[in-house]
């Protein structure tokens, strides 16, 4: 049901963007995929004829880095991967979600990182309060820029996982 979602919302982002693309540069159309991996969803962000990027969530897991914080901390590493020659400017903007009895709440974020092309987000994280199970997803926009008028994003988030704090 969730790819079915993601591909409904996708399709639905691909119509009104080629719409734009079309009003701005009558010969640039937008092409998108979306792939579902046991992590997640890879997104790959490509106009038509021009340069592209594979957006990747990452995986959810309990940080060795998170070892100076009393309950330890939690993230991922999303990344852009896979980008062509021609990008300009790439964007990543992750947010840290835990799922609470009144639904997802955003617990940590927004990191944002740039870059000019392939690029690893490394400072996502959750900081635990607590030693309790709980469930977490990380959200990330990615955004490509391949001239300075033609600007595309995408979002992609990680697969739902149980992890302890603590």
């Amino acid at each position: 049901m969730k790819d079915l979602k993601i591909r409904i919302a996708v399709a639905s982002l691909v119509t009104a963007l080629a719409m734009v693309c079309s009003a701005a540069a009558p010969a640039t159309a937008r092409e998108m995929s979306t792939t579902t991996f046991s992590g997640g969803a890879h997104t790959s962000i490509r106009p038509m004829g021009a340069a592209a990027c594979v957006l990747s969530p990452g995986l959810m897991w309990k940080r060795a880095s998170g070892g100076g914080f009393p309950s330890g901390a939690v993230g991922s590493k999303p990344k852009f991967e896979q980008c062509t020659p021609g990008i300009k400017s790439t964007k990543l903007v992750s947010k840290v979600y835990m799922q609470t009895w009144w639904g997802w709440a955003q617990v940590a974020g927004p990191f944002t990182s740039y870059g000019a092309g392939n690029m690893e987000q490394k400072s996502v994280m959750y900081r635990c309060n607590g030693t309790t199970w709980s469930k977490f997803r990380v959200l990330t926009q990615g955004t490509i820029t391949f001239t300075s008028v033609h600007t595309f994003s995408d979002e992609a988030v990680t697969k739902v996982t149980d992890l302890a704090c603590g």
